[in-house]
């Protein structure tokens, strides 16, 4: 058999060998994201997911009342900034069930957040990372429409000017 005769059956057994090999293979795409935030100012959860999640205002019947209350949401957050920390909410938080609506409170570092307004709610951490809680509870102590309420609390964070 000559040189290029054992070649080519040797290129060809490699070949097939490949075709049976990738007969029974899989392959995944695994999308990566990565972020590398300006270290001079950073707000983010500190679990990921904490911002994505959907979180439950678990209600709680209250003896003697009609009605009852909603659990308040407490989501941590990793602050890190040079100069102080500025937030307010997008518009005025309410939880709707597209008719009836339950006015919400959200604070920040235990400073109430409006609309209306932008307020200062850290001072500068001074490079350390410093954890704060985003709070948003009910307005009104006590709650009694029935329904299933949804709400989207938008907050913007922002790194104050020197």
């Amino acid at each position: 058999m000559s040189m290029f005769k054992k070649t080519m059956l040797a290129a060809a057994a490699t070949a097939l060998g490949f075709v049976s090999i990738s007969a029974a293979a899989t392959t995944y795409n695994i999308n990566i994201e990565a972020t590398v935030p300006n270290q001079e100012f950073v707000v983010a959860p500190s679990v990921a997911s904490m911002a994505t999640d959907t979180h439950t205002m678990v209600y709680k019947p209250v003896a003697g009342i009609k009605g009852g209350q909603l659990t308040p949401l407490n989501i941590s957050f990793d602050v890190k900034s040079t100069n102080a920390v500025n937030a307010k909410i997008g518009q005025a938080a309410v939880l709707s069930d597209g008719t009836k609506k339950i006015p919400l409170e959200v604070s920040f570092n235990g400073v109430e957040l409006n609309a209306d307004k932008t307020v200062k709610v850290s001072d500068a951490t001074l490079g350390a990372v410093t954890a704060m809680t985003l709070r948003i509870k009910t307005k009104e102590e006590y709650v009694n429409d029935v329904g299933t309420y949804n709400a989207i609390v938008s907050v913007l964070f922002e790194q104050a000017q020197p």
